[in-house]
């Protein structure tokens, strides 16, 4: 009992200092922020709900940075170590020096999309990040998956790209820095309960049970012939509530007031937070705690009224809480924008080719060549080059270009072809 009435002090200060009940005090509002898992088998899905297809468990104590707040309860967090994302094993070219890295390429040079990966199944269908060519990525291993229309493929797991999330249910999580403030403050202004029974009550105490620990007091010993009280005033071991000196119907009046106050509050509750509204509730509890007579009554008016106000200060920063979320994924929405835009410019300004270097005519006497082809400046043949429909390639001969269109390897000329789209000047480092 001792426990369980310390633990519901701890939720009563939560409550009145503005934590939720997803772990989260609504009036601080600095992200990211670290938080504890507080449940074990806890689901990090890939996206904000159930319906989204599960990435990984956390268990209890295990740590998360949170980056924001969605709506419906939904926590925005970093990959938690473990996390992995897709790539096609086609659009990475890896290092030859480091075998676990490796660039992103694309023969249309267009975005590539990352798929994010489950520990627990072999699931690809959420896209979050698109990485251009030229990219860096970090291999973790390789497996085929099934295609979406066609047979299996082979896809790299890879570590997940930047601004690629998680997501978990609030409930399961709280805040480092406020688990660390809850039971700090809870221990200095709820000490320790008094004994409900010292050595010096003598054997006829009785012990005043109200939801509160009182020292007991002793009760006078009834006269010799005193009649026998009816069974409905009778205390029995679960009673709480003793008569202090009022009538049985006394008491029972006192009982049915606080009762139908109790109806409406719980009633109010019931409803959603931004709902709540208690009007005259709250005066109308002052008025019973001062026309009752029995004290544990009146404790309990004053624990509801500690409630109601309570109450009130969660709704209120809960709606700040929601408007303050709302921003923040608006903003994290343009911020991606901005940062796609950016990376556009760059690309713009640094355009990747499928090759680049001195365009000659082929002295290559096979009659299947083609005409052209591009040279180093050390006068290796880098590829042969095969001009798509309205290219002319005769006036870059002897020039430096930079080439992009369609490559693939032939396997007569034992070169690679270049499908020629678009031949850009460029300036070869020497």
């Amino acid at each position: 009992m001792r426990h369980a009435h310390s633990w519901l002090i701890l939720i009563v200060w939560l409550a009145q200092t503005g934590v939720t009940a997803t772990g989260f005090a609504a009036d601080d509002h600095t992200f990211p922020y670290e938080a504890v898992v507080e449940a074990n088998d806890v689901s990090v899905r890939s996206g904000p709900g159930p319906k989204y297809y599960s990435t990984g468990k956390l268990k209890r104590g295990d740590r998360v940075t949170v980056i924001r707040h969605d709506l419906g309860g939904w926590y925005v967090i970093k990959p938690p170590a473990g996390s992995f994302s897709w790539i096609p094993d086609q659009n990475v070219k890896r290092s030859t020096v480091d075998p676990d890295r490796g660039t992103v390429v694309n023969t249309t040079n267009k975005p590539v999309s990352v798929r994010v990966g489950s520990a627990t199944g072999n699931d690809i269908g959420v896209e979050q990040r698109k990485l251009s060519p030229g990219d860096e990525v970090e291999i973790l291993g390789e497996r085929l998956l099934p295609g979406e229309k066609g047979p299996p493929q082979k896809w790299l797991q890879i570590t997940p790209p930047l601004r690629e999330y998680r997501w978990i249910t609030g409930q399961s999580v709280v805040a480092l820095s406020q688990m660390a403030k809850a039971v700090s403050v809870a221990s200095l202004e709820h000490p320790e309960p008094r004994r409900l029974i010292t050595p010096e009550v003598k054997s006829n105490a009785v012990i005043h049970v109200s939801g509160e620990y009182d020292e007991p007091r002793p009760v006078p010993k009834p006269a010799a012939k005193t009649p026998a009280k009816s069974k409905s005033t009778k205390r029995g071991a679960g009673d709480a509530w003793l008569l202090d000196g009022l009538t049985p119907e006394q008491l029972a009046a006192e009982r049915a007031a606080l009762d139908e106050l109790e109806c409406r509050y719980l009633a109010i509750k019931e409803q959603p937070s931004e709902k709540w509204n208690f009007g005259t509730l709250p005066d109308e509890y002052l008025g019973l705690r001062d026309d009752v007579r029995h004290p544990a009554i009146q404790r309990r008016i004053e624990l509801r009224l500690r409630d109601i106000a309570s109450d009130e200060r969660f709704r209120d920063t809960n709606a700040d809480f929601v408007r303050i979320t709302s921003t923040a994924a608006q903003r994290e929405a343009q911020l991606a924008a901005m940062q796609e835009r950016l990376e556009q410019a760059a690309r713009a300004a640094n355009p990747v080719f499928d090759g680049a270097g001195i365009v000659q005519l082929t002295t290559d006497s096979t009659p299947q060549a083609p005409r052209y082809v591009l040279l180093g400046l050390d006068g290796k043949v880098l590829a042969h080059l095969h001009p798509e429909p309205g290219i002319d390639i005769a006036p870059w001969v002897g020039l430096e270009a930079g080439v992009r269109g369609q490559r693939s390897h032939h396997a007569e000329l034992l070169t690679d072809v270049i499908q020629v789209r678009v031949l850009t000047a460029v300036k070869l480092r020497r």
